[in-house]
């Protein structure tokens, strides 16, 4: 165990496996060119929903990549969470030493997890009756099979569980890891975030929820705090981002591509869907005082920014409040357009897409924003152009179901 006291966390590998494709590659191509992965919702078995638009992954693509790393197909959260900490791992040269157990946590951040194993299961029992249901199926569709699965493949035996906080979860892992390894806790985690919601019972859920866009083009329907927003839309995949203390990635021999600087957490406490000014405000501050800096240091807001009517007004007002005077001049986009909300991974994969945007140092396209909102009006948002990152940290909201808020301050490992 390293000493108790103050250790930089540095990030030392991602991962991740989206609609825009595999590996983290797709991403930054994505983000450079501008594109976005949304289209149509394809379900089998069919399902009738009002939504049309979603990030679904395709198929083929996943299933060879699958067949390539000698994976077989089990359920999208828990094969896209193994191919992409498989990533993330060989980037952090820690697959070199595959084979041999190692004291590194896996923590999985996940909404609903493996929704499809659990939607088979359901459909058999009321098909085919109780004696038919596999015995497997508590094994598959427990909260823990994603972490509990990574940790017997890649050998890691250091804790390994599930933090389930909606949309705010896979940033809750990156928080509770980053204070852990700050700490002297732990010298490294696994830290993961992945969901889907795309087997039919979960989607008709979804749907008639009625927060889910209803726009008939997909490329238009994310709209991240435009007057016209009409809802999300809900992406699925996983993102991994590998966490250690920068003495342990020097001894290693690794080169750090972020540093974690600061966490702050809340809760709204106050309703199951609709979200708080308050409790977003006290999750900001607290990052920013845990950093040890002001809001005049940002040189980028990464918003929450789902395109629900709810979440973009009130995030809008919190932001407001926090930055106050220097919200004229901290640029502020949500990067979902590109990839839709992962609801559970979405944590994960905007921190990644921060880190591509950091080693670049510039800020992505805002995409579909073409008038925002009037409880928007104050801030700076992000052009639809890329444009050049002018201040070294970046504040990475994340707010979910159930009023739990997370926020991360991140910046260049680079920059001093």
């Amino acid at each position: 165990m390293p000493a108790l006291g103050s250790h930089k966390v540095v990030v030392t590998g991602a991962g991740c496996v989206s609609c825009l494709g595999i590996g983290q590659h797709a991403l930054r191509s994505a983000l450079q060119r501008q594109t976005s992965g949304l289209g149509k919702i394809t379900m089998s078995p069919a399902v009738t929903t009002k939504t049309t638009a979603g990030g679904q992954i395709n198929r083929e693509s996943l299933r060879a990549a699958l067949h390539d790393a000698r994976i077989r197909y089990d359920d999208i959260a828990l094969d896209t969470a193994t191919l992409a900490s498989e990533e993330a791992l060989q980037q952090a040269d820690v697959l070199a030493h595959h084979g041999k157990p190692r004291e590194i946590p896996v923590l999985v951040g996940a909404g609903a997890s493996n929704v499809e194993r659990f939607f088979q299961a359901n459909e058999t029992f009321f098909s085919k009756g109780a004696r038919w249901v596999r015995p497997t199926t508590v094994p598959r569709c427990m909260n823990n099979a994603i972490s509990a699965q990574l940790a017997m493949r890649f050998g890691l035996e250091g804790a390994n569980f599930v933090i389930s906080a909606a949309c705010a979860s896979s940033t809750a892992v990156l928080g509770y890891a980053y204070r852990m390894i700050h700490c002297g806790y732990w010298q490294q985690a696994l830290c993961v975030g992945a969901d889907t919601i795309f087997s039919p019972f979960t989607l008709a859920a979804w749907d008639n929820l009625g927060v889910m866009s209803r726009c008939a083009d997909p490329q238009k329907a994310c709209r991240p705090f435009d007057r016209d927003r009409d809802g999300c839309v809900i992406g699925e995949g996983a993102a991994v981002i590998y966490l250690e203390s920068e003495d342990a990635a020097r001894i290693r021999g690794v080169s750090p591509r972020a540093e974690i600087c600061g966490f702050g957490e809340s809760s709204d406490a106050s309703h199951i869907t609709t979200p708080n000014e308050k409790g977003q405000t006290k999750a900001m501050q607290a990052a920013l005082e845990d950093a040890g800096i002001k809001v005049d240091h940002l040189g980028w807001i990464h918003a929450h920014g789902t395109g629900t009517v709810a979440n973009d007004a009130v995030e809008a007002l919190s932001m407001k409040s926090i930055l106050g005077q220097a919200a004229s001049t901290v640029p502020v986009s949500s990067l979902k357009p590109y990839y839709g909300h992962m609801i559970g991974g979405s944590g994960t994969m905007d921190l990644l897409a921060t880190i591509l945007s950091l080693e670049e140092g510039i800020i992505p396209a805002s995409m579909n924003l073409d008038t925002p909102d009037e409880a928007a009006q104050g801030l700076k948002f992000a052009p639809a152009t890329r444009t050049t990152l002018q201040r070294p940290y970046v504040m990475k909201n994340s707010f979910g179901f159930g009023g739990s808020n997370a926020v991360l301050i991140v910046k260049a490992a680079a920059t001093d």
